[in-house]
């Protein structure tokens, strides 16, 4: 990750803020190694899910992400210094694979949202192959991860985060 203070100096108030605002609570952060290759893989429901997940986790992770979120002005910087990476939906992105493939062989943490996309109804879409691939082909864990409320709080149909919900 090229800009490991942005992660540690944010992840402190990205933690404090959710808590505060969405009175978010994490459990079994417990079960993601510290260290060597790992697979966080989160239900997608909102914008913020890369955030909600990572809030709690201490070591810095890499983010597969749709290629069109990087290529936005200022969210596109912030979230590619947070160690996100492009990936093409519409095919198959080799490129994206490696680079999956090379960090988890390096002993990194890679978040990968299954089901390829936020779920624009609440409920969970088919997963994509992906996730398996990768954890079979560099012996990862895939730790699952459970984001409950972010559909109701933040869903694709809304502009701003609603924490009252």
């Amino acid at each position: 990750m090229p800009n490991l203070w942005i992660f540690k100096l944010t992840r402190i108030l990205v933690y404090a803020l959710f808590r505060l605002y969405f009175r978010i609570e994490f459990e079994g952060v417990e079960n993601i190694p510290a260290q060597g290759p790992v697979i966080v893989a989160p239900n997608h429901a909102s914008y913020l899910d890369p955030f909600w997940v990572s809030a709690a986790i201490k070591r810095p992770m890499r983010y597969m992400t749709w290629d069109k979120m990087t290529n936005l002005p200022l969210l596109g910087r912030l979230i590619m210094a947070y160690g996100a990476f492009p990936v093409s939906l519409e095919k198959g992105d080799r490129a994206a694979l490696r680079l999956s493939l090379d960090h988890l062989k390096s002993g990194g943490g890679l978040v990968i949202f299954p089901e390829g996309g936020r779920t624009l109804n609440g409920k969970i879409k088919s997963f994509k192959p992906g996730v398996v691939r990768l954890a079979l082909d560099t012996d990862a864990p895939i730790v699952p991860a459970t984001i409950i409320g972010a559909y109701k709080s933040y869903s694709p149909h809304y502009l701003f985060p609603d924490h009252s919900k």
